[in-house]
């Protein structure tokens, strides 16, 4: 059905006289009949006929698609007949268009002879039984222009219409047919060349709606995907309309089956498209293998479903042999992944052999052995570098990020969640890898003695502004654990860290028992329920930090600078319990502050200290060092280098020291420059002095033979 809109316009009209066609009755008949027409208003509510013009003479109706004759005035002497008016939808304008010629058909007539000049002209056909609309050249006539004849390939009953109309400009040339699925428009009989299909789905209940063209079928090779031949009309074929490179695998032919990945490999390989939206799909029948750069993939946060499947659903950077890709893909995008999957089977969503600078953007990947994983540096060539992965949510998995051949050199994760994985929540090889804004809790769910983080390898890993918690049942109560020869120069930069405290010295920050040549770096973190910082051991290297909150965290043998700390222990034992001392202590501005009886800012039990204590700048010390027990060999000495910039502040030592065999305390740089306006106490046990400066100064000791060998 057909809306028609036209104006009755009179000679010597104006503005001031009025329009003489107002009101004029309007009378539609079938054409070349005096059977009037059933007519209908635009809410398709049937009307009378004649209808009448409105004050401005315009009339507008709906009727059926067809041929029809419009008299206006009819039995008056202004009687005006419009005939041979085609109106259907495949009229454009809104106005109908006028047909050079229009032939009614006898019943079995094929040959139709045109008594006009039909060059260039198109051919319509309407009437009872008949498909309406355009028809098509080679598939329902046949055309002798010299002679203006026509020969339809099928005969029509009688009352069927014919027209040829040359204004192409009146026509939509893009005739939509709408049909539900694609198999309706496949095996349909009424498509011609030009016309477009408007599918609901591709298949009932998997998507995949959209545009397709109707072609001639020579045109075009068949592949099942987005040009599909025709049964219906065997000469056409239908092909897939796409904007923007963009596709579905819906569109495609994806339907939740095995046969998926070849649906979604054949549009990666397709250089039309660079966007891909994974739409109904199983990545069950096998992985999708991608060699080109600057692709976006998109899951709409469909859910897609990794049970009983072993391998990813996209491997980034391999060839269609199998082979990396000579060179590695680069920005590729895989966003708003929603994945569940089997642990038992190994299941991971995409595997890298080499892509670099990818993104991988709002992921929800539960369940799975791992995530995403890679090949790591095989070879020259084959590492993934510099990739960003943002808002990935990790959880029940077997690891949460499994790196543990070092696939991601340089890349980095902001936000996301890593949380509840049965070992590790990250397990890191890769050479400079960042975590911002990351939380990293509750690993470790089998209890297999695992850390939330397993660093080897060298290079860095920094931690900034991270959450992380450690499981209360399990029997590793460390962060980070540091594997064996690692040479890993670990950066925690705020953030906050909540042990459980299960036990005595139990919350460990950073664990390396045979940690080598690596380094630790603390600024600016909470440390809450963390009974040490480090049990460290093996050849070492560098401790750097910088706390607001520091409450008895031991620090086993590194060599620690630690600037502009504030120190507060007000529940604990000790500030800072150096436990195997065995290297150099520089603190910037300190200020430690022991509020608890008997306790220390700064305390030394049992162990060897071999090593100094330099500090600078201005700061406030309370009742800060107490070496207690100092055993050890004979030729055990301690070694105090005080090189305090500050000449204001008074500093106080309450040294109770155990000293056997030749042990010797040695207090050196004590100089004027040092020392001129501070006040140096202190107060009980047995010392013994060497490499005192030989000056003549007061120090307001205590104890007189101390005070004797200062003067």
């Amino acid at each position: 059905m057909r809306t028609y809109n036209n104006s009755i316009v009179i000679k010597f009209d104006t503005t001031a006289t009025g329009n003489a066609g107002a009101g004029k009755p309007v009378t539609v008949y079938e054409v070349g009949t005096v059977t009037k027409a059933e007519l209908f208003n635009s809410a398709e509510q049937a009307i009378t006929n004649p209808i009448n013009a409105d004050n401005e003479g315009n009339y507008s109706f709906k009727v059926a698609n067809g041929i029809y004759d419009i008299v206006i005035d009819q039995g008056l002497p202004t009687q005006v007949k419009i005939e041979n008016e085609l109106i259907t939808d495949a009229a454009g304008g809104g106005s109908g268009s006028s047909a050079i010629e229009t032939i009614e058909l006898t019943s079995g007539q094929v040959l139709v002879q045109f008594t006009v000049n039909t060059e260039g002209a198109s051919f319509y056909i309407n009437g009872t039984g008949a498909d309406n609309g355009r028809i098509l050249e080679s598939v329902n006539y046949s055309y002798n222009q010299s002679l203006n004849q026509v020969t339809l390939t099928n005969s029509y009953p009688s009352g069927t219409y014919i027209s040829a109309i040359r204004d192409t400009g009146y026509i939509n040339e893009d005739y939509v047919r709408y049909f539900d699925e694609l198999s309706d428009a496949v095996t349909s009989t009424k498509l011609a060349i030009g016309d477009q299909i408007s599918l609901k789905e591709r298949t009932a209940g998997n998507g995949g709606g959209g545009m397709w063209n109707v072609v001639l079928a020579s045109t075009v090779t068949p592949n099942t995907f987005n040009i599909v031949a025709c049964t219906g009309v065997p000469t056409l074929a239908l092909k897939l309309i796409t904007e923007n490179g963009k596709v579905s695998t819906a569109q495609l032919g994806s339907n939740k089956s095995s046969s998926d990945y070849l649906v979604l490999q054949y549009a990666v390989s397709n250089n039309d498209w660079s966007t891909f939206i994974i739409e109904n799909y199983s990545p069950i029948g096998g992985y999708v293998y991608v060699d080109r750069a600057s692709l976006i993939f998109d899951g709409l946060k469909q859910l897609i479903d990794f049970t009983g499947v072993s391998n990813p659903m996209l491997v980034l950077g391999e060839k269609a042999n199998g082979d990396p890709s000579d060179s590695a893909p680069v920005d590729i995008q895989v966003n708003n992944i929603r994945a569940l999957g089997d642990k038992t089977a190994g299941s991971r969503v995409v595997f890298f052999r080499k892509a670099s600078t990818c993104i991988f953007n709002n992921w929800v990947a539960w369940f799975l052995a791992t995530p995403f994983n890679g090949d790591g540096e095989v070879s020259v060539g084959y590492e993934s570098l510099a990739c960003k992965f943002y808002n990935m949510d990790l959880r029940f998995n077997t690891i949460g990020f499994d790196d543990s051949v070092g696939s991601f050199q340089a890349s980095t994760f902001y936000g996301g969640r890593i949380e509840a994985n049965d070992f590790e929540g990250v397990r890191t090889k890769t050479t400079n890898l960042e975590f911002n804004g990351t939380i990293i809790e509750g690993n470790d769910v089998l209890l297999s003695g695992v850390s939330q983080v397993l660093a080897d390898g060298g290079g860095s890993l920094q931690f900034s502004k991270c959450y992380m918690e450690l499981k209360a049942a399990s029997t590793n109560q460390a962060f980070i654990t540091v594997a064996a020869g690692s040479t890993k120069r670990i950066s925690i930069l705020g953030g906050d860290y909540y042990g459980q405290n299960t036990g005595p010295e139990t919350a460990l920050l950073v664990s390396g028992a045979n940690w080598a040549l690596g380094s630790l770096t603390v600024i600016g973190a909470n440390l809450n329920q963390v009974n040490r910082i480090c049990d460290r051991g093996g050849v070492v290297g560098n401790w750097h930090g910088s706390f607001d909150y520091w409450a008895n965290v031991p620090l086993q043998n590194p060599a620690l600078t630690i600037n502009g700390a504030s120190f507060y222990d007000n529940n604990r034992v000790d500030g800072i319990c150096a436990d195997r001392f065995s290297a150099r202590t520089r603190m910037t501005t300190p200020d430690l502050q022991v509020n608890q009886d008997g306790s220390a800012g700064i305390s030394h039990n049992t162990q060897r200290f071999i090593g100094r204590i330099t500090t600078s700048g201005v700061g406030v010390w309370h009742d800060v060092v107490d070496l207690s027990e100092l055993g050890g060999a004979a030729s055990t000495s301690l070694s105090l280098d005080m090189r305090f910039l500050s000449r204001t502040a008074d500093f106080y030592f309450n040294v109770n020291l155990v000293i056997s065999g030749t042990t010797s305390i040695a207090f050196n740089n004590l100089n004027d420059n040092n020392w001129a306006n501070s006040n140096f106490q202190i107060v009980g046990g047995v010392l013994q002095v060497d490499n005192l400066p030989a000056t003549n100064r007061d120090w307001n000791c205590s104890i007189s033979s101390l005070k004797s060998a200062l003067s």
